[in-house]
């Protein structure tokens, strides 16, 4: 029995879902699953790593292929269509595939967050308290806040030790709050750099994406790394 673990995902943006500022590089994350195919590359290369569970609290960047294939889209296509795209890694337990010039194969280090299951926290529903992480010697909290120059937008940020807010990324809100969600599906040092990173996973209505952001430590706060935007079923 292989010894990879099944990621559960207890939960991961353009105007209903959120759009976040600056340009993404959006050949650096992306998440396994279904997707229309009008937000759907046809092509996407080589190269990516899967991030997987391999122990209790083991997690492991491994080389992996990825599958892309047609499928039959619900949102959109007749019987016998298929216009839709998934994208399959040949790990089934992989939470999201990476490829980045700062991030190698290996096992990497995951934070921990005691008590908490961040999987099951939607940020948004804990405006301004977030969830605690830690990593190293040091804590984070994660958390989302309203921008009161944007009152339908809300920012993602870390505290690192107590420290003032930095801002990861502002996101447009959706247009039914009830189907909103927005959640740290993993935090730990991807690029080794012994700062911890972040994952989240974004959901409206039939709308999905995930971000990933990676410290950087020279010139220090983050960098939006990746965003992988999709609408599907």
């Amino acid at each position: 029995m292989s010894t990879l673990k099944a990621c559960l995902l207890v939960l991961p943006l353009l105007p209903l879902l959120g759009c976040a500022t600056g340009k993404p590089n959006r050949s650096s994350l992306l998440a396994p699953g279904v997707r229309s195919g009008a937000k759907a590359p046809r092509s996407i290369g080589g190269g990516w790593l899967a991030l997987c569970q391999t122990g209790a609290k083991q997690w492991t960047l491994l080389p992996t292929s990825v599958q892309n294939r047609p499928v039959h889209d619900d949102q959109v296509d007749k019987p016998g269509e298929k216009t839709g795209r998934e994208f399959r890694s040949n790990l089934p337990a992989a939470l999201c595939l990476l490829r980045h010039g700062s991030i190698r194969a290996g096992r990497v280090e995951a934070a921990d967050f005691k008590s908490v299951r961040p999987s099951e926290v939607n940020l948004l529903n804990r405006l301004g308290l977030g969830v605690p992480a830690f990593f190293s010697i040091d804590s984070y909290l994660v958390r989302a806040s309203d921008l009161e120059k944007t009152p339908s937008s809300y920012a993602l940020s870390v505290s690192v030790n107590s420290g003032p807010p930095q801002i990861l990324g502002e996101f447009e809100r959706g247009t039914d709050p009830a189907l909103e969600s927005v959640v740290l599906i993993w935090a730990g040092d991807l690029n080794q750099d012994g700062v911890s990173d972040f994952v989240f996973e974004h959901k409206a209505s039939n709308q999905k994406s995930q971000s990933l952001y990676l410290s950087q430590k020279a010139g220090g706060g983050y960098q939006r790394a990746g965003l992988d935007l999709w609408t599907g079923n």
